[in-house]
């Protein structure tokens, strides 16, 4: 049985992530990999927007670079297809889109 402990080093949104998915989900053992690797993705896009928010001579490749890690994430949430409570993967994506840009909580 694989370990169902959060992964260490995820930030906040991984973490959020990690735990909607894992925590309050049912996600099967073999794939919590690719909620791991999800997690990181947020936590990834986490970091770009901060220097795209900075701004500066890394702004444009911060972008660029923000994009690519969106689309994997896209494509990990689809692989996982894992619904919201009663709704649909996309609905899970824009859940936790909501929590990654949540600063409060």
């Amino acid at each position: 049985m694989a370990s169902r402990s959060r992964p260490k080093g995820l930030g906040r949104g991984g973490g959020a992530l990690w735990r909607v998915l894992v925590t309050e989900g049912e996600v099967p053992d073999h794939e919590l990999a690719l909620v791991t690797q999800a997690a990181r993705t947020v936590d990834r896009l986490n970091g770009l927007a901060e220097v795209i928010a900075a701004g500066g001579s890394g702004m444009h490749a911060a972008m660029k670079e923000e994009r690519q890690q969106a689309l994997t994430l896209t494509r990990l949430m689809n692989a996982l297809s894992v619904p919201a409570r009663g709704g649909t993967v996309s609905e899970t994506a824009r859940r936790i889109a909501a929590l990654r840009w949540d600063r409060t909580g």
